[in-house]
């Protein structure tokens, strides 16, 4: 198989026309700088809008860490999946989790991002599959159309031999297929019974996963009392272990805690999140612990207790492979694009692909050396049926393929002009 044979046939399985699985391909991300999303309230509960860099204390496996990159909420673009439970047991409940979703989405895109780097969001449904019904998108339309195509199985499937409810599978396809690919403030919604059946990932992978893409799960525990399965006890405890595991919160829908309400807390807390950066100096991989604290003896802090380190190699390794730009930053089909970075001699990078969330596409180098990478942008980037009713300039993210066979996930979005 040729090295174009073996892209093409990537670029066609990350097609989102299907039920998606865990990807099997090997996807590895340099981290020199580790990311946390930190969340601040008062003894009281309020939400803590106006800190600086210097009110806040970080350390990694108990090692004392310098902060070196601080924004907060209205500096960084927000993608926010919804993932929904559309299985027999949630039937009665679909009609009030649209209505939710729509004003939440209303709400939360309204705010940060930039025309370049646009708040979005992406929809799943996930019953005895996962099923993408819309791609990342900040054209509201598209996803409200999503949600109204969110939908049950038919009756005689519901209870046919092999159901099952995979929300285990869901937050991991939602985490590789889409969070890990982008930077930013990054966000799922997860609203079931928190009952899983049949997921090939466990509970402990779907943690994994969302923690590797640096992705915090709010789990909304939301069942029917009348369904033929009213014990949630586990499913409650799922949910709790998924949001603390990912330093967001877990919710319950109550009579007095309505899901419009819950929607409106996290949205305020969405819009309420401070990004912390640091580079780690130690070198190996596996699960590191964090810790963040605030010198305010008032003040509390939500944020995620670890990440996962990849590779064996020192994690500032000034060779790294990576992208520092594109340009231009809006071009059109047959445009001459360049990739500036470190590390993208041909002895490093091998390929180079073009992403949307949507459809993956080869484009084909015309010059690369160690610290450029040219390519003219193909015509295949102009917006298809698949897009329908989409009226921005589109956004596309630049992945590397390297050498030694891995895909290096670089958010360095620009955009093809559409009109």
């Amino acid at each position: 198989m040729t090295r174009r044979e073996a892209l093409a046939g990537f670029a066609i399985g990350v097609g989102v026309g299907r039920s998606l699985r865990a990807q099997e391909s090997t996807f590895s991300s340099r981290i020199d700088v580790v990311n946390v999303n930190v969340v601040v309230r008062t003894a009281t509960g309020e939400l803590v809008r106006h800190l600086g860099i210097e009110d806040f204390t970080l350390d990694e496996s108990g090692q004392a860490q310098t902060i070196r990159y601080f924004s907060q909420e209205m500096d960084t673009p927000l993608t926010v999946g919804l993932l929904i439970d559309v299985s027999a047991s949630q039937l009665r409940m679909l009609d009030a989790e649209r209505r939710a979703s729509y004003v939440f989405l209303e709400q939360v895109l309204r705010t940060g991002g930039s025309p370049d780097h646009p708040d979005q969001a992406f929809v799943i449904q996930f019953d005895s599959g996962v099923n993408v019904r819309q791609a990342p998108t900040s054209f509201r339309p598209s996803l409200e159309a999503a949600l109204g195509r969110a939908e049950s199985p038919a009756l005689e499937s519901r209870f046919a031999p092999g159901q099952g409810t995979k929300l285990y599978d869901a937050v991991v396809a939602a985490s590789e297929q889409y969070m890990s690919w982008l930077h930013g403030r990054k966000a799922c919604i997860l609203l079931s019974d928190g009952i899983d059946h049949g997921s090939a990932s466990s509970l402990a992978a779907a943690i994994e996963a969302a923690r590797r893409a640096d992705t915090l799960v709010y789990s909304v525990l939301f069942y029917d009392s009348g369904a033929y399965n009213s014990d949630h006890t586990d499913g409650m405890r799922a949910l709790q272990r998924i949001s603390e595991a990912t330093g967001a919160r877990y919710f319950e829908v109550t009579r007095k805690q309505t899901l419009e309400r819950i929607f409106t807390e996290i949205g305020d807390e969405l819009r309420s999140i401070y990004i912390l950066g640091y580079t780690p100096e130690r070198s190996g991989s596996g699960y590191r612990s964090i810790h963040v604290g605030v010198k305010r003896k008032d003040l509390s802090v939500s944020a995620r207790a670890g990440y996962y380190a990849e590779g064996g190699g020192p994690l500032t390794d000034p060779h790294a492979v990576r992208i520092a730009s594109v340009d231009p930053r809006t071009a059109r089909p047959g445009d001459l694009i360049t990739v500036s970075g470190d590390g993208l001699d041909k002895s490093s990078v091998s390929g180079l692909l073009l992403s949307d969330g949507a459809r993956t596409i080869l484009a084909e180098p015309l010059e690369q050396s160690a610290t450029e990478i040219k390519f003219k942008a193909p015509a295949q980037t102009e917006p298809g049926p698949w897009l329908g009713g989409e009226r921005r300039p589109h956004q596309w993210t630049v992945v590397l393929q390297t050498a030694d066979g891995n895909l290096l996930l670089e958010y360095a979005a620009f955009k093809i002009g559409i009109e």
